[in-house]
């Protein structure tokens, strides 16, 4: 037979990407002589394997021979026999494993052609026959080489695997805007509506070619937005396949029924239940959720070697995890609920994420909590999915859940991540306290203004928590601790009664260390909110510090070190400032969280504006930004908003001042003290624009607002402010000796080492009001705004 009468497909359509694979497979072929091409229905192996085919430098050249068709060993023989144009000369006989004589027959075939490659195209079907005479060939036919497709090795000794991943995002995009061009000449893919939403269809369909198609197919009748809204069908939407092509490439649910249907039932079992897993799983969570015994581990072993399920270990580190294209989790899905398995299995799968979280909970306050941290955030789709279930069937566990979870998101910055759920936890247990789950409640009511206190119901949940957070804040031991920690930005600065009853707390907790040391934080704050010392701040600051250190706890030390931070630039001391900023920054790094990232850092802008460095603020403010405006709503995200404002008016950019004013209104914790705290300063600075503006009578007006949000709270650094704008405007209506008076007030409010003293003629009205005592210096400030 002259070499080449065996001729190779040729496809239709233009061959797309898939330059690096090809480069690998064709290293491959060099390399090894039998290369197996393996990865689910519709990544692309056949055509991939054409294509290197046709590029193979063998002399013998290279033919292909199609197996989806081929049932038992006597037809796989006949069917080669007859892509080598070998004709038969007689009835074949009885064939044993490997096509029998017809391997004597194709043996000396293929030697003939000398350095041929022969492309076995659909082997998964009749693997242990397509393998058998893979390596009969191979050791009859020295020259011979074999690129082999499958959803599975054909495990014989020699061969190379070469696991084919879908399309990377770029090349999924051109596949799309290829075949939309097919079937609808005037698409334009750059259009920015329709490449988003075909960007969304390449990402939902897992950068699968097969599916690609088909979507791109139905621009014959849909948009691509329209595509995309209708993926949640995708195996009703994904049909219009070729007529030309075999059935089973046809339609989306065809090419995943012919893997499921040559699976064993007891492979089907696990498949079908590892669905209810969202975003992957591991294999002890296999073992406890799916109740497939003591074959788990061989079963998932034979699902991964048949391309349905992708084994990988993130990041290079920790155990093995197990994940599905999101189109075989479809299917298996449907196969779950045809099976009405459905409910047991979530059942059983948030059983074994609440005991996860559990677990988890008090071990993220200790110097473990990175290793947990990580693995809480491995598993975050499957806590998001349990929750889910938890509420519409166990509100209970809902609860237990939630709470477990609010501790990992506070650590991780992720502050608002369980809004939505604690709402819908929140109304399906109508607002009520569940007997036996105070702390849980009230650390849902929090999850759930964590972006603001918006609607009524919100507002109606917190009077709600008010008496079950009276009880709680100094009971110990707490299940919950962080939730006194959460509950304090809402409430703001405890009153005197409750630092009594903190000092007298912090001396008793020799026990619980953690626990101690953030009653020490807390005092920290009442000492300066409540009483401008700076001293004792300091003290109780370097307390929870130590303490937080001797436990370990990288989130605890990070809100020590940013207070101490801004108590030692308040001192002047910039360079001490910075060395507690730059070790905080390294620690919320290693936890990642943005929201701790972003306070450290427009919290050193504040000393870099003072030094009078509006580039380092401006860098470190513009960086703050970007950490936290993907959430949205936060204060971290107002305050850095505020500190560009101080900026662009530094710089006399007015009208950009106003705008980040606005931004940074718009973007503060609405109905929360410390949203009124922002509120309360973005005021401030607009009243010092309207100063330099020269307009009087609008900073008049921003003044009295700022002082009646502040009013009845404990503030005494915000009311030091609002006296030093104050003094400006005095200082604008030609009254020195008044603005003189209220600069020494502000320095008992808000001491610092460079509080400027009044000019010489009124250095008594700067003394009388620097001797005030706190509560007096306030209420003269709220005696001179009244008169104002």
């Amino acid at each position: 037979m002259a070499p080449g009468s065996a001729v190779l497909p040729r496809p239709l359509t233009s061959f797309v990407g898939r330059e690096a694979d090809l480069d690998g497979l064709a290293e491959a072929l060099r390399r090894a002589r039998l290369v197996t091409l393996t990865g689910p229905g519709g990544t692309g192996k056949t055509r991939l394997a054409l294509e290197a085919a046709g590029r193979h430098p063998g002399a013998g050249g290279a033919c292909f021979a199609d197996l989806s068709r081929v049932v038992d060993a006597a037809t796989l023989g006949t069917t080669l026999l007859g892509v080598l144009g070998v004709r038969e000369s007689g009835v074949l006989g009885a064939a044993a494993p490997g096509g029998g004589d017809a391997v004597d027959r194709l043996a000396p075939a293929l030697a003939r052609r000398g350095e041929l490659l022969l492309v076995l195209d659909n082997c998964e079907q009749i693997i242990d026959e397509s393998a058998a005479l893979a390596e009969r060939l191979l050791l009859a036919c020295p020259e011979l080489r074999v690129l082999a497709t499958s959803r599975e090795p054909l495990a014989v000794p020699g061969e190379s695997v070469r696991p084919l991943e879908p399309l990377p995002g770029p090349e999924a995009l051109r596949l799309f805007a290829e075949r939309a061009v097919a079937v609808r000449p005037d698409f334009a893919p750059e259009h920015p509506d329709d490449a988003a939403a075909v960007a969304e269809i390449c990402r939902r369909l897992d950068g699968l070619p097969l599916a690609i198609e088909l979507a791109a197919a139905r621009l014959r009748l849909l948009t691509p937005r329209q595509i995309a809204d209708r993926l949640d069908d995708r195996f009703r939407l994904l049909t219009g396949g070729s007529r030309t092509a075999q059935p089973r490439q046809q339609t989306l649910r065809a090419v995943v029924d012919w893997s499921w249907d040559l699976l064993p039932e007891a492979e089907r079992t696990l498949l079908r239940r590892v669905s209810v897993f969202a975003g992957g799983w591991t294999l002890a969570a296999a073992e406890a959720v799916c109740d497939t015994g003591p074959d788990t581990l061989d079963l998932l072993g034979a699902l991964v070697d048949k391309s349905l399920v992708v084994a990988y270990q993130p990041d290079g580190a920790g155990e093995m995890r197990y994940r599905m294209l999101e189109t075989v989790r479809a299917y298996a899905a449907d196969q779950l609920a045809a099976a009405d398995e459905r409910r047991e299995r979530a059942d059983a799968h948030l059983g074994y994420f609440l005991g996860l979280a559990e677990s988890a909970e008090p071990l993220l306050r200790t110097a473990d909590q990175l290793d947990w941290l990580a693995r809480l955030a491995a598993d975050h789709d499957n806590f998001d999915a349990a929750l889910r279930h938890a509420i519409a069937a166990d509100t209970d566990r809902a609860l237990d859940l939630l709470a477990c979870l609010s501790g990992y998101w506070m650590l991780r910055g992720l502050r608002i991540e369980g809004r939505l759920p604690a709402q819908r936890l929140l109304a399906a247990i109508d607002g009520e306290v569940p007997p036996g789950r105070e702390e849980q409640f009230a650390l849902t009511v929090v999850a759930a203004i964590s972006g603001g206190m918006d609607t009524p119901e919100l507002a109606g949940y917190i009077e709600t928590c008010r008496p079950v957070m009276d009880r709680l804040m100094y009971q110990h031991p707490l299940r919950f601790p962080h939730l006194v920690v959460l509950w304090a930005p809402f409430v703001g600065v405890p009153d005197e009664v409750s630092m009594v009853e903190q000092n007298r707390m912090a001396e008793s907790l020799a026990d619980d260390p953690w626990y101690g040391a953030l009653l020490h934080f807390g005092l920290a704050f009442q000492y300066w909110f409540l009483h401008a010392d700076a001293k004792a701040q300091e003290r109780e600051l370097a307390q929870a510090l130590r303490g937080f250190e001797a436990q370990g706890d990288r989130w605890g030390m990070v809100m020590a070190l940013m207070e101490l931070a801004r108590a030692r630039g308040r001192q002047g001391d910039r360079a001490g400032a910075s060395a507690y900023t730059d070790r905080g920054l390294d620690l919320a790094g290693q936890l990642d969280s943005p929201e701790d990232m972003a306070e450290l850092l427009w919290s050193r802008s504040e000393l870099s504006l003072r030094a009078g460095d509006l580039a380092s603020a401006e860098a470190d403010l513009t960086r703050a930004v970007a950490l936290v405006e993907p959430f949205g709503v936060s204060d971290n995200l107002s305050s850095a908003r505020l500190g560009l404002a101080q900026i662009a008016r530094r710089r006399g950019e007015f009208a950009q001042a106003r705008e980040f004013c606005a931004q940074a209104l718009a973007s503060r914790l609405v109905g929360w003290s410390s949203g009124e705290g922002v509120q309360a300063s973005v005021l401030l600075e607009l009243a010092r624009i309207d100063l330099a503006q020269s307009e009087g009578g609008a900073a008049r007006a921003r003044l009295r607002e700022a002082e009646s949000v502040l009013r009845g709270g404990r503030n005494l650094p915000t009311y030091g402010e609002l006296a030093s704008v104050l003094a400006e405007l005095a200082r604008l209506q030609g009254d020195p000796a008044t603005a003189a008076e209220l600069l020494g007030t502000a320095a008992v409010l808000d001491p610092r080492p460079d509080a400027a003293p009044a000019e010489t003629p009124h250095a008594e009205a700067f003394a009388r009001g620097s001797t005030r005592s706190p509560q007096e210096a306030m209420a003269f400030v709220t005696s001179v705004i009244g008169a104002t």
